[in-house]
């Protein structure tokens, strides 16, 4: 299973994975995000390019008050974080892996994020309580909003 770079030559004219928001935004968006700096999009793809899952991750900031009593003591207003902003799987390729592959991808990016320029978290946007428990069943936590989940990349070094 390879994770590349989004870029001209992968099709996702057909991916569905069934939360139109998301797919719309791949189809639209993906790329002119990738290629303006606003998001590094990274998908798995077949042989013949069509993109089976794909993942966009950001840096970002979260509001320390977002984060549980326990989690924010001594952290400034603003905490910096990788935020995995978007992760979705084509219907056709469910339940093989690539979700949590991307997932893991964007761990190691938020690692080699935390040892270049300091970032305290990975933060993922859950679009539904669905999503949200998939993200917790991997080890993160839910923030005050109860659909933002994040992870102390210390945890994952």
């Amino acid at each position: 299973m390879t994770i590349e770079a989004l870029d001209a030559s992968h099709d996702t004219s057909e991916f569905d994975s069934g939360a139109s928001e998301l797919d719309r935004w791949l189809r639209e968006h993906g790329l002119l995000a990738q290629q303006r700096d606003t998001a590094r999009v990274f998908v798995i793809a077949d042989d013949e390019k069509r993109v089976l899952a794909y993942c966009a991750v950001v840096v970002g900031t979260v509001s320390r008050d977002e984060l549980s009593s326990r989690a924010r003591s001594g952290l400034p207003d603003r905490v910096p974080c990788l935020l995995l902003g978007k992760l979705a799987v084509n219907k056709t390729a469910s339940r093989q892996g690539h979700g949590f592959e991307l997932f893991k991808h964007a761990a190691r990016i938020g690692v080699q994020v935390n040892q270049i320029a300091a970032a305290r978290l990975l933060v993922a946007e859950a679009r539904d309580d669905s999503a949200r428990d998939w993200y917790v069943k991997q080890g993160m936590k839910c923030l005050v909003d109860g659909r933002t989940c994040y992870l102390r990349l210390a945890d994952l070094r």
